[in-house]
């Protein structure tokens, strides 16, 4: 009897940051953090992954790098486009609540540098590619990760956010469309959900 191997799930993970101070549009309102952070790790125990990888930005990100520490996700790699402090200073403590983003931003680089898994694409901080290539660099590290893991890996990208793209240069909606052209099944968790 032939037994098939058993497929192993790895995830690319892209999300929303937590809505600025005055936002003009609600798209991930601090108020829905725990509501969002509990359907992420009702997610991440249904897909049971072997693998994350993901950016580690305030809102979504850091959201689902805490629930991959508390499920001890056995690999979990961040990817950067810029320098760990400079991503900090304008990715993480620029929101509301910065003492928490921070935090779970140290704790994360710190654990991904640990096991080796923190991926920096040294890009400056006024390049404008720089988020679009962290992105398909996401893919890509979940992608060859996960072909290491497996022969038959179930690709997964997990995207949170509204639902609905801001325009041309909305980035989550570009991973969204990447993915799926490079065969990653997509699931999505709303980040308008309330406690």
């Amino acid at each position: 009897m032939i037994t098939s191997p058993i497929r192993q799930t790895a995830i690319a993970f892209a999300g929303r940051r937590i809505d600025a101070q005055q936002a003009k549009a609600v798209r991930f309102p601090p108020e829905n953090i725990v509501a969002v952070r509990e359907a992420l790790k009702t997610l991440l125990v249904r897909l049971a992954p072997r693998l994350l990888v993901t950016s580690a930005a305030c809102g979504s990100d850091l959201l689902v790098l805490d629930v991959a520490t508390e499920l001890r996700i056995e690999t979990v790699k961040i990817v950067l486009p810029l320098a760990p402090e400079v991503f900090r200073r304008t990715s993480v403590t620029d929101r509301p609540n910065a003492p928490l983003w921070g935090g779970l931003y140290d704790r994360s680089i710190a654990a991904a540098r640990e096991g080796s898994n923190l991926v920096l694409l040294g890009r400056g901080e006024g390049d404008p590619a720089a988020y679009a290539a962290a992105s398909e660099a996401i893919l890509d590290e979940a992608a060859g990760a996960a072909r290491k893991i497996s022969p038959l890996p179930e690709l997964v990208a997990v995207i949170a956010w509204e639902g609905a793209s801001r325009g041309a240069d909305d980035l989550t909606d570009a991973f969204r469309k990447l993915a799926l052209e490079k065969g990653f099944r997509v699931e999505e968790v709303s980040t308008l959900r309330r406690a």
